[in-house]
């Protein structure tokens, strides 16, 4: 192959790849950007929200990293149990006359790992999104609430991003297996005989 030849395909693959990664494109299997592999491939999730766009981007971030979310929690010994998400935000008036009004809005999500015994394998783990500000103009009111929807969802995302990048800590890894571990090993003791 020539010599310019060669130049202008390995030119193109770098511009391909740079395109990709610009996209946020990443290999199937490694989850969101910045989480490794993660301890466990079944997990069963239990949620009073299974719909909202954290409980969606949580299913679509867990299958995306080759975990399987199942139906039942015996069909897995990981439960992952969301136990609640809270938005808060603080109005504050902007300018002389309250032209411009400004919006803190913060995000908060708790959360715990359980066995299908129910026994804690993880516990309570508290996420905090950044704060996000909103500035919108007093005649910009009616679409305040488009953007605050927007806001939310992409707190949301980053939500489950975190969640994930926690799950898939060392020190998250090395608790969860070895909590695992000894569920299991109690699971198989025998049972003392009552007496007569």
């Amino acid at each position: 192959m020539p010599l310019f030849t060669r130049r202008c395909t390995f030119f193109i693959v770098i511009l391909l790849t740079s395109f990709l990664s610009a996209c946020g494109f990443h290999l199937r299997g490694a989850g969101p950007e910045g989480t490794k592999e993660l301890p466990f491939d079944k997990v069963y999730i239990q949620t009073s929200q299974p719909y909202s766009t954290f409980g969606k981007s949580l299913r679509d971030a867990l299958q995306y990293a080759n975990v399987k979310v199942v139906n039942n929690p015996d069909d897995t010994p990981y439960t992952l149990v969301i136990m609640s998400t809270n938005f808060r935000e603080h109005e504050q008036a902007v300018g002389g006359n309250a032209q411009i009004r400004q919006f803190i809005m913060y995000y908060t999500v708790n959360y715990q790992m359980l066995d299908a015994k129910g026994r804690v394998l993880l516990p309570v783990q508290t996420i905090e999104v950044p704060p996000r500000n909103i500035e919108i103009q007093a005649d910009q009111m009616l679409a305040s609430s488009d953007q605050k929807t927007t806001t939310q969802n992409q707190m949301q995302e980053t939500a489950v991003r975190m969640l994930l990048m926690q799950l898939s800590s060392p020190e998250a890894t090395a608790k969860l297996k070895s909590q695992q571990k000894i569920t299991t090993n109690a699971a198989k003791q025998p049972r003392a005989k009552s007496a007569q």
